[in-house]
């Protein structure tokens, strides 16, 4: 089908820098499919990587709404963090691990919420839970570090 296959080519052009191109892509593939969750889902990664939160969270939203699933969902809840809706991000969060359990990248990022927040008990934890999962994960050693020195 013409839309995944444009779906499928807006990564090799965002991966030769031309992000114009993928977007084009996206847009193109919504236009014959509205519901395709992963143009959606990819039109939220550029925008991301534009530092458009607002219109990340959208397209993540409405990706998850019509296809549910962890990568989705810590998409989503890293656009309401960056919009500085916590609780939100931290749902989203929750709502990734329900699907995918050893997402450690998701519970890193709880653990970053909860360290900020102030619950250092809290914050090792998820740290000590995703090392559990990827002992060599550098960015939960790191933090895992930061809340035992009491940073």
């Amino acid at each position: 089908d013409i839309d995944w296959l444009l779906t499928n080519m807006g990564p090799v052009w965002a991966g030769l820098g031309r992000s114009d191109e993928a977007r084009k892509s996206y847009e193109a593939a919504l236009s014959i499919n509205p519901g395709l969750p992963e143009a959606l889902n990819n039109l939220g990664v550029l925008d991301f990587g534009e530092g458009d939160y607002d219109s990340a969270a959208r397209h993540f939203a409405e990706s998850v709404s019509l296809s549910p699933d962890d990568v989705r969902y810590y998409n989503l809840a890293l656009s309401l963090g960056k919009l500085g809706k916590t609780a939100e991000a931290q749902a989203a969060f929750r709502k990734c691990l329900n699907i995918n359990p050893v997402n450690y990248a998701a519970l890193n990022e709880l653990g970053l919420i909860e360290m900020r927040s102030g619950n250092i008990a809290g914050a090792r934890e998820f740290f000590q839970k995703g090392l559990s999962i990827n002992p060599d994960d550098e960015n939960l050693k790191y933090n895992l570090a930061l809340v035992k020195n009491g940073k």
